[in-house]
């Protein structure tokens, strides 16, 4: 059930991106922010379990890391903590936003042998 949705909300094609963009209730108060900033990538399949929030400031840098889901808890979060928190905070600092910013990031294995995410 937890990924359910990326299933339903999964884009193929440009087009279907654009409607998603324009119809959904959640990101209409969003097109309001200034300085608003959209990436989009390719999809690439990802467990939802392993989606997190993170909230930066220039200032105070990381300094919120919360799981994406509030309603599914996985233990493999709590156990890998540090590694987890490590790597975000790696990544962060590569990107290194200018402002403050709420980033999503999905861990994506990329060695099966080493997937600490298969647990779930």
């Amino acid at each position: 059930i937890a990924n359910a949705t990326i299933h339903a909300t999964r884009c193929t094609c440009g087009a279907d991106v654009l409607q998603l963009l324009t119809t959904s209730r959640r990101i209409q108060g969003d097109w309001d922010t200034p300085n608003l900033q959209l990436f989009l990538r390719e999809f690439r399949w990802f467990d939802t379990t392993a989606e997190l929030r993170a909230f930066y400031s220039p200032e105070r840098g990381l300094h919120a890391l919360t799981s994406y889901n509030e309603f599914v808890y996985q233990a493999f979060l709590v156990e890998n903590k540090a590694d987890i928190e490590a790597s975000v905070r790696a990544l962060v600092e590569a990107v290194h936003p200018p402002q403050p910013a709420v980033l999503d990031i999905a861990f994506v294995p990329r060695d099966a042998q080493k997937d600490v995410f298969s647990q779930a």
